[in-house]
């Protein structure tokens, strides 16, 4: 599922990535392409008539695949979710 023409709710979203993450076909590098994919569908659907509160509402979207890709590959997920939040260096040692 790639919402082409129109922007899904959360919830629409957090089923079609629960799916897409518990589904047995695909390797973990095709999951993240799907997703990446699904985010650059959703930004594409922005446009500079766009309002503030539509590219605040595609971020919180992209969050929520970033923190799905980051349930399959930790330091993918968190390189996106770190560049989404403006940090460009490395995450601390834990």
């Amino acid at each position: 599922m790639t919402f082409e023409n129109n922007i899904p709710t959360t919830d629409e979203l957090h089923s079609a990535v629960g799916q897409l993450l518990t589904s047995d076909h695909g390797s973990d590098r095709e999951k993240i392409d799907d997703l990446l994919r699904i985010n650059a569908n959703l930004h594409s659907q922005l446009g500079s008539d766009s309002t503030k509160t539509e590219k605040e509402y595609v971020r919180k979207l992209s969050r929520i695949i970033f923190r799905a890709i980051k349930t399959v590959d930790r330091h993918i997920g968190e390189s996106f979710i770190r560049t989404q939040d403006g940090h460009q260096d490395e995450p601390k040692a834990t």
